[in-house]
């Protein structure tokens, strides 16, 4: 038998979803700024965004994905800005400090991040008690951050390169490859996340292999034969734990 599934259902369902909490804000010029910001994300954004509901096959996970697509948003639009990689478009469009400035663009990104605890936090029903909250938020805006020194930040330890203009292109090689690091996080804390939603745990350095895999995947660009090499490595290391049922089904939605 060959394993398909519908793969647009997936994206449309998450993007409907995103809309939902886009409209529900104040309609105001900030709004537009978050709602063109949410335009500007691109299908492997949204293929990371679907970590969690894909491989926890539970309703409820939706509303955490689209806390992390707000949350990834807001990381993109600081990391976009002038002074960082300095980027004018992004998805094949005005980048949004291009088009509304960096002050709207900087506050934007900071009610976008807001934004994204709140989705979680207005969450009422009975699945979503204030425990269950509290371990995703932890997760989503604590642990992702936890161990972070801002001496030995490398955009901090580095300054000096981005005030000598000789070295400027020195210094958006180490944003950009801090912005790979923050993307790596996204995916690892994805993956806790719906260890979370299992009510399960798993080996640390098992989840680290099968997170690093992903994130090639997601953010190398390599061939369709390396792609399913990782893929079949990933499904060896995820065999017998509570990630395997529905992980090929996600590496479909990755390689695709």
């Amino acid at each position: 038998m060959i394993y398909k599934y519908n793969m647009s259902d997936n994206f449309k369902k998450i993007k409907d979803m995103i809309n939902i909490e886009l409209y529900a804000l104040p309609q105001n010029k900030l709004t537009n700024v978050i709602k063109y910001n949410m335009s500007l994300l691109t299908q492997k954004d949204y293929c990371l965004g679907l970590i969690v509901p894909i491989l926890t096959k539970n309703k409820k996970s939706w509303i955490t994905s689209v806390s992390i697509m707000f949350g990834l948003s807001s990381i993109y639009t600081i990391y976009d800005l002038k002074h960082m990689l300095n980027k004018p478009t992004r998805n094949g469009k005005p980048n949004c400090h291009v088009f509304f400035g960096e002050s709207l663009s900087q506050l934007s990104a900071l009610c976008t991040s807001i934004e994204a605890t709140n989705i979680l936090v207005k969450q009422d029903d009975g699945f979503y008690n204030d425990d269950f909250k509290t371990k995703l938020i932890k997760e989503i805006y604590l642990i992702r951050d936890e161990g972070e020194d801002i001496d030995n930040d490398p955009l901090y330890s580095n300054i000096e390169l981005f005030i000598n203009n000789n070295n400027s292109k020195k210094y958006k090689k180490i944003i950009f490859e801090n912005l790979l690091e923050k993307q790596k996080k996204f995916i690892m804390m994805s993956l806790k996340i719906c260890l979370i939603f299992f009510e399960s745990s798993m080996d640390d350095k098992k989840l680290e292999e099968i997170s690093e895999y992903i994130s090639q995947l997601l953010l190398q660009d390599i061939s369709l034969g390396k792609r399913l090499q990782i893929s079949n490595k990933i499904i060896n290391l995820s065999y017998d734990t509570c990630l395997q049922n529905n992980m090929k089904e996600l590496l479909i939605t990755l390689i695709m």
